[in-house]
C-alpha cells in the first residue's frame, strides 16, 4: 500500500539494502539478446523488447523494439508472471491516469495493465513527487512504480514488484528495482493513497 511521509523513506530506504537491487538480476523473465533465441525459448509465446532502465515492454513494430540501451529480449508471459508494470499505448510509452494527488505528490495508475481473475486485480502504480527524496547512501529519487494486487472482496492489498526512478513520470535512471516471491497481505488504510488505487482497480465508488 502506498504511506505517506516518512513511512514512504523508511519503506524505499529498505530496498537498498536488498541483495536483488542490481537491475537485470531482479526480473524473474529470463533474457535474451536475440529475437530468435528468445522464440526458441517460447515457441508458443510473444516475443517483447524489455527496457531494463524504465521497466517498460516495447512489441514487435514499435519505434523502440530493440532499440533502447539497456534492454533485452524476452518472452511475453515470463514478463507478467513477475509483476512487470509496464502497459504500453501504440508508442511503447504507459499510458498514465491520475488517480490522486495532494500537495507532495500525484499517484497514477495504467488502466491497461491491469489483470482481473477470482476478485483479485492486479495493476500498476506510479508515484511521482514534487521533490526529489533523497535516501540514505546520497541517491535520489523523484517517482517509483509499483505493482500491486488489490483483494476487492477482502479490501486489501500487497506489493508484487516495484522500482524507483531519478525523473519524474518514470524518467531517468531506474535506480533499483524488487520482484516479492512471496508479498504479504496488509490491509488498506483508510483515506490513502492505496485506498484510492483500490477504488480505481476494484471499480469502487469514492
Amino acid at each position: 500500500m502506498f504511506m505517506q511521509g516518512e513511512g514512504i523513506l523508511k519503506a524505499i530506504a529498505f530496498l537498498f539494502f536488498l541483495s536483488c537491487l542490481t537491475t537485470p538480476a531482479c526480473f524473474a523473465a529470463e533474457q535474451f539478446q536475440s529475437e530468435q533465441a528468445a522464440q526458441q525459448h517460447c515457441p508458443d509465446d510473444t516475443v517483447v523488447w524489455l527496457n531494463l532502465r524504465s521497466g517498460v515492454i516495447h512489441a514487435k513494430g514499435q519505434p523502440w523494439y530493440g532499440r533502447t540501451a539497456a534492454g533485452a529480449y524476452v518472452c511475453r508471459k515470463e514478463t507478467a508472471q513477475q509483476g512487470d508494470s509496464a502497459a504500453s499505448n501504440a508508442h511503447g510509452e504507459i499510458a498514465w491516469v491520475k488517480v490522486t494527488e495532494d500537495e507532495s505528490m500525484a499517484v497514477y495508475a495504467a488502466p491497461a495493465a491491469a489483470a482481473k481473475k477470482g476478485g483479485r486485480v492486479r495493476i500498476s502504480s506510479l508515484a511521482d513527487l514534487r521533490q526529489a527524496a533523497q535516501l540514505s547512501d546520497g541517491k535520489t529519487f523523484l517517482s517509483w512504480k509499483t505493482q500491486y494486487e488489490f483483494d476487492c472482496k477482502k479490501t486489501r492489498s500487497r506489493i508484487l514488484a516495484a522500482s524507483m526512478h531519478s525523473g519524474n513520470m518514470g524518467g531517468g535512471e531506474a535506480t533499483n528495482r524488487i520482484v516479492y516471491d512471496t508479498p504479504d497481505w496488509e490491509v488498506i488504510p483508510p483515506n490513502s493513497n492505496g485506498e484510492s488505487l483500490f477504488k480505481f482497480a476494484c471499480g469502487k465508488s469514492s
